[in-house]
C-alpha cells in the first residue's frame, strides 16, 4: 500500500518525530489525515522523552507504534514489520 505525497512520491510508512520546532508530531500525524484521509500510510511516532503526555498523545492520534530514543536498528526494523504486517503489506 503506498500514498502519493506531494510531487507523485510514494510512502508505505511516515516516521515522525514528537517534538519538533513548529509543529509537533501530534499535530503533523493529524494534518497528513486531513490532506490525504484514508491514503495516509501507517505512522510511527519517535521520542526521547518517556512520559505520560507522550504515551497518551500518541494513542488519541492512533499512532501504529511508538519507538523510544536512542532508536536500535533492530528495534526500527521490527516496527516497520509490524506496521506494514498490519497494512496487509507484504
Amino acid at each position: 500500500m503506498k500514498s502519493d505525497i506531494g510531487e507523485g512520491r510514494s510512502f508505505d510508512v511516515l516516521l515522525i518525530d514528537w517534538r519538533m520546532p513548529g509543529m509537533d508530531g501530534v499535530a503533523t500525524l493529524l494534518a497528513l489525515r486531513s490532506m490525504l484521509g484514508a491514503g495516509t500510510p501507517p505512522s510511527i511516532l519517535f521520542s526521547a522523552f518517556d512520559d505520560a503526555a507522550m504515551w497518551q498523545q500518541s494513542r488519541a492520534a492512533r499512532f501504529d507504534a511508538v519507538l523510544l530514543k536512542p532508536v536500535t536498528p533492530s528495534a526500527l526494523q521490527d516496527a516497520l514489520a509490524r506496521v506494514l504486517r498490519q497494512q496487509g503489506a507484504p
